[in-house]
């Protein structure tokens, strides 16, 4: 039996953080978040047809309620496609943060600047 892996802590991490919806696209290269989102009955994930939705759900979201925002993509194409929604947060002042997995995240908020890491 294997300990944690980096999917279950990045969403114990969004669980201390007030996360409670993931909207995105589970690529092949994100089943182990799929897994680590499933062990925990008080996220939801929202799937998307297109990385693009899924940004933009989760900006409608962010706007809507005020709370922290996640849009899980696969890198590559799936993290460009979140660019607009990702801009209009950081515009608007909201909290969304995207993943991928494979180590690409973008984070747009009140607080810093957004980041693009690879």
């Amino acid at each position: 039996m294997s300990g944690p892996n980096l999917a279950d802590t990045v969403v114990e991490y969004l669980i201390s953080q007030n996360v409670r919806h993931i909207f995105g696209v589970l690529a092949h290269t994100l089943f182990p978040f799929g897994d680590a989102i499933a062990k925990h009955p008080q996220l939801r994930f929202i799937n998307a047809q297109h990385e693009g939705g899924a940004g933009n759900m989760a900006l409608g979201y962010a706007r809507a309620t005020k709370q922290p925002a996640v849009c899980l993509v696969s890198a590559g194409g799936g993290a460009t496609n979140i660019v607009t929604a990702v801009a209009q947060a950081y515009r608007a002042w909201l909290r969304l943060r995207g993943d991928s997995g494979s180590g690409v995240h973008v984070v747009a908020h009140a607080e810093a600047a957004a980041e693009v890491a690879n």
